[in-house]
């Protein structure tokens, strides 16, 4: 729309009328609104032709203003949902995060108590097998062999 030439209330004669719109009484005229005083080139003289340019920018400057400030209000709603769900998505990530840290730590720690307690288990099989085998105090051992998964010790 040209903010130049606004445009003008439209008055619709019905089929049925026959004299002029408004003058029955049935039907409502909007009375035309006096032109606005915005600055175009008919208002400047041929003095002010030089002063145009500037005038012109300035009008521009104002329109824009003016397309700016008529910005969509839906337009503005559907920015500031968008936002808002941004904002709630970013949160909900974040809660994730922390989740996922939480588990992770607690599967490092479940992680670390199980490998303790297999070299425990180990530990312990082989002071049960050496009891088991060899009393210590009679007999002093050279080697220890493992040929096709069996043991063999050798003694002095």
């Amino acid at each position: 729309v040209d903010r130049a030439y606004p445009l003008k209330p439209v008055v619709h004669r019905k089929s049925c009328s026959t004299g002029e719109a408004g003058t029955d009484g049935y039907h409502n005229v909007y009375p035309r609104p006096p032109e606005p005083r915005e600055f175009s080139s008919r208002n400047f003289g041929v003095r002010n032709q030089g002063n145009f340019s500037v005038v012109g920018t300035v009008l521009a400057a104002m329109q824009a203003e003016k397309a700016v400030a008529n910005f969509d209000r839906t337009e503005w709603v559907q920015i500031r949902r968008l936002e808002a769900a941004g904002e709630s998505l970013e949160e909900e990530i974040r809660r994730k995060q922390i989740l996922l840290r939480g588990k992770l730590k607690k599967t490092e720690e479940e992680l670390r108590r199980i490998q303790m307690q297999k070299e425990q288990a180990k530990e312990n099989e082989n002071r049960e097998l050496q009891k088991i085998i060899l009393p210590r105090s009679r007999v002093k051992v050279l080697g220890l062999w493992k040929l096709s998964g069996c043991t063999f010790l050798s003694f002095l």
